[in-house]
């Protein structure tokens, strides 16, 4: 029995043949008689199955970004993480949780089914931009305004499952995929810019633009679903100073353990009701602040607006500092974090 050789080198028939061009993962040689009998012709191989929905790699909290060579850092883009699927013309949108959100990232689902490819899987964000080009999340979350999408990743295309992959080479699949866009197409979906060695520095250039933070990734990690070490996410933070005006106790809890504090901050030589921190408090925290509330309990809001049921309410006499990344649209704190209470300072 005879058979055909045929040898290709990053997609390229480099001897000749009747063979039809096949991307194989690249820097690696395929010879065919080693797989294929004379009596097998290559047009009947079958390409895999695009998986559905891929279980996303979730980034790990971190305080500060990692350094050295072995990581490479990414602007955090604040929106919905999105999974973009492409399979042979029609294009899907997924959420975190795996939902179809199709029909909400419609425009950026229609830009994608234009690329010239038969399948792909993408991981990013769908990202709506204020007119200095900040994210807003709050325009995504209710569909206004223009919606972008940020391609960070490539699990998949045309048959081949590049998760197993080291990032780096991911990135540089995902960068060439991307530059077959057409220009329409363009100006929805654009490809994350990384940058390696750096993150401190780009830590800080994120914070002073308002962004919410860096994501820093191992440039030899695979693409492994869960909380994951070799993602780091490093948040910016504003600090502020706020008054503590009631507490909020364990439920059930025979002894009324306190787990959360409600605040205010001043403006215009009032305060005003701000948040409800219950992040970041020790066991130490808690009970230093509820030796010093019991002291404080009055029996209504100290304030207007403050009408949280449960609340148990105190005189506005300690100060606490308190972190967090932005606002929400309605100006509260959003994802506040309890820091310190601040004895050095006066209400």
């Amino acid at each position: 029995m005879t058979s055909t050789t045929g040898l290709f080198w990053q997609g390229a028939d480099l001897l000749s043949g009747p063979f039809p061009i096949r991307r194989w993962p690249k820097g690696r040689y395929v010879d065919l008689h080693m797989v294929l009998p004379s009596s097998h012709h290559p047009s009947k191989i079958v390409e895999p199955a695009k998986p559905g929905f891929v279980a996303m790699v979730e980034p790990t909290l971190v305080d500060r970004p990692p350094t050295g060579s072995r990581w490479a850092h990414e602007i955090k883009w604040d929106g919905w993480r999105a999974q973009a699927h492409l399979d042979h013309g029609k294009a899907s949108i997924y959420t975190r949780k795996g939902n179809d959100w199709t029909s909400r990232f419609r425009a950026i689902a229609d830009a994608l089914a234009t690329l010239p490819a038969r399948s792909a899987i993408l991981d990013g964000e769908a990202v709506a931009v204020d007119r200095d080009g900040r994210p807003d999340l709050h325009a995504v979350r209710s569909s206004n305004g223009r919606i972008l999408y940020k391609a960070f990743d490539i699990l998949w295309l045309d048959g081949e499952d590049l998760r197993p992959l080291a990032w780096s080479e991911r990135k540089v699949r995902l960068h060439d995929f991307l530059r077959r866009l057409p220009a329409d197409a363009a100006t929805l979906i654009s490809y994350v810019e990384h940058v390696h060695d750096e993150g401190f520095r780009v830590y800080e250039s994120a914070c002073k633009l308002g962004l919410e933070g860096i994501v820093s990734k191992r440039i030899d990690s695979h693409y492994r679903a869960g909380r994951s070490e070799t993602w780091l996410k490093t948040r910016c933070a504003v600090t502020e100073t706020m008054t503590v005006i009631g507490f909020s106790t364990v439920r059930g809890a025979a002894d009324g353990r306190l787990n959360g504090l409600h605040l205010a901050r001043a403006e215009a030589g009032q305060l005003v009701h701000a948040c409800k921190g219950d992040k970041g408090l020790t066991a130490d925290d808690l009970k230093q602040l509820e030796e010093k509330l019991r002291l404080l309990v009055i029996p209504r809001s100290p304030i207007d607006g403050a009408a949280e049921r449960g609340a148990t309410w105190v005189t506005p006499q300690v100060l606490v500092d308190i972190c967090y990344p932005n606002l929400t649209a309605v100006g509260r704190q959003r994802h506040p974090k309890f820091v310190r209470v601040r004895d050095d300072l006066k209400p």
